[in-house]
């Protein structure tokens, strides 16, 4: 599966309160990051007026792999730091309107999800924080986060083009949270391919159906089968890739 879709650029009344001043929402308890589609609006303003690349996290109150992400990794001095030098955001994707008007624009299918849109581009980056270790599936340490995300962040190299410019092409932009509230639903995101790692040890790989605080449904060979979260140890996004 593609990690590359077209960064959906927020323009709310959000940016015209950051225009006049007015404070943006601050995650509580969580230095560094911009929060809730407010935040988004102004990460989009840094990201354009300054070049600061964006990291984009989407969670749920109810995520217990997001508990473990925040307070194991994204919390660590490391990582910490790093958030100075980016517009990074926390986005609940089950929040307010507009957050879930991002959610549907980035494909979020499953939580932690985790996306990063370099300096000088409108197209965002799906990031995994987790490695493999043999069978297991692990969290990367601060370092080797910092590094994925420095890495998928750096600017794109210019395309190098034969025989002189061509004319200026139109680029499209994606729709913004507000506009999307007005417009019908964007056509639906491509498949994710799920793998869960069970506590009876077996692995199963499927497509990702629907997931809940009680239950995670995924599509197998034969056919929609629900997991109860108290089953699953741990699971990964896009196993495919």
């Amino acid at each position: 599966m593609d990690g590359h879709r077209s960064m959906p650029f927020v323009v709310t009344m959000v940016a015209a309160s950051i225009a006049v001043g007015v404070p943006v929402a601050r995650a509580e308890g969580q230095a560094g990051w911009l929060s809730g589609d407010e935040g988004f609006a102004e990460a989009t303003r840094l990201h354009d007026g300054r070049g600061k690349p964006i990291l984009a996290y989407f969670y749920t109150s109810w995520c217990p792999s997001c508990r473990s992400l925040e307070n194991n990794l994204l919390s660590s001095e490391a990582v910490q730091t790093y958030l100075g030098d980016i517009a990074a955001v926390r986005i609940n994707a089950e929040g307010t309107e507009g957050e879930r008007a991002l959610a549907k624009q980035f494909g979020v299918a499953g939580y932690p999800s985790l996306y990063v849109v370099p300096d000088g581009t409108q197209q965002h980056k799906t990031l995994s924080p987790y490695r493999r270790e043999g069978d297991a599936l692990l969290l990367m340490s601060p370092d080797e986060f910092v590094q994925a995300c420095r890495t998928a962040g750096e600017r794109p190299a210019p395309a190098r083009v034969k025989g002189g410019p061509g004319p200026r092409k139109k680029v499209a932009r994606a729709p913004t949270a507000r506009t999307a509230r007005k417009k019908a639903a964007p056509p639906a995101a491509p498949a994710h391919q799920i793998m869960l790692f069970l506590k009876d040890g077996r692995v199963i790989i499927g497509e990702l159906i629907h997931e809940n605080p009680e239950q995670v449904t995924l599509r197998l060979d034969t056919g929609n089968v629900a997991f109860q979260r108290t089953d699953i140890e741990q699971f990964s996004m896009d196993a495919a890739r």
